[in-house]
């Protein structure tokens, strides 16, 4: 077939082809833009989520788990005491009954047992606290100013573990464990107690917790001079 044969062929197919609609053309080429267009946006809207998911775990997690992320500080560890470190006397400066019950009120509300926990630690305006700890006993006394020392709790003691004193009533059943905090100042060694738990009775309906607050957690206990 000729050059011409072929071009003649052609312009008779293209005569007789239907004739194309513009408006339809446009409106698919206007749709497949649009189409593009929404899905650019779609993956910029997932990006940007991803973004934030990322921001909000790496807030709330501290990035924790990141190479060279800084630990958590750790509170002060410890003390590690031995019954040694206990062993002595020691003593309070002189502490009104109304102190030592509003040391009383660090547990439970003592409201309904105040008359009876005054009651218990005795009608003294004012009182010296002295502490004597020997290997396997432990005893409180307290005397008024210029009174005598009288005996207020005889215990023994069962066990010292790291800063927690486990001491135990000679005459009922229960034990007591305290915090203690030995320290150096210029007044010498000192011993600070906290309430940890116990199981002694109550007494005269008081319960133990309040007691033992009262006589060992109102001021530190400071070593007698010998």
């Amino acid at each position: 077939m000729s050059v011409d044969e072929r071009l003649r062929r052609d312009l008779r197919a293209a005569h007789q082809a239907p004739p194309v609609d513009t408006g339809v053309a446009l409106a698919s080429v206007r749709a497949r833009a649009t189409r593009q267009t929404r899905h650019r946006r779609l993956g910029a809207a997932v990006l940007v989520l991803a973004g934030v998911a990322l921001a909000v775990t790496a807030t709330a997690g501290g990035w924790a788990g990141r190479p060279g992320a800084a630990p958590t500080p750790a509170g002060p560890a410890p003390q590690q005491l031995s019954e040694q470190d206990l062993v002595g006397d020691w003593v309070t400066p002189l502490v009104s009954t109304d102190t030592l019950v509003t040391s009383a009120r660090r547990g439970e509300n003592v409201g309904p047992y105040e008359s009876a926990l005054r009651h218990v630690l005795g009608d003294v305006p004012q009182r010296e606290l002295a502490l004597s700890v020997w290997y396997g006993t432990w005893s409180l006394s307290q005397r008024d100013v210029g009174g005598e020392w009288e005996a207020v709790d005889r215990q023994e003691v069962v066990s010292v573990d790291g800063d927690r004193v486990t001491i135990r009533p000679y005459d009922v059943t229960g034990s007591t464990v305290l915090r203690v905090v030995r320290s150096e100042g210029p007044v010498g060694a000192t011993l600070s107690l906290e309430f940890v738990s116990t199981s002694e009775p109550d007494v005269e309906g008081v319960p133990a917790e309040e007691i033992l607050r009262a006589l060992y957690t109102t001021f530190p206990f400071v070593a007698a001079p010998a």
